[in-house]
């Protein structure tokens, strides 16, 4: 396993907003196979919806290294 949940990133180029639901996403098994949480859990988690959830994991995904 590359990543491990007591790990902690930095990665400048994110806002805020970005690094948390990221840091969700990670935490929760958004991006392993089969997931273990959805878009719409993670959308609910932080109160917006499922659109922004998604752009904001592509766009953060696209600028991390």
């Amino acid at each position: 396993m590359l990543y491990a949940p007591t790990e902690k990133i930095k990665v400048p180029k994110l806002a805020k907003r970005e690094k948390e639901i990221l840091g969700t996403a990670l935490r929760e098994g958004f991006f392993e196979h089969p997931k273990r949480i959805k878009i719409e859990n993670i959308a609910r988690i932080h109160g917006v919806s499922k659109a922004y959830i998604s752009v904001t994991i592509r766009k953060g995904c696209e600028k991390s290294p």
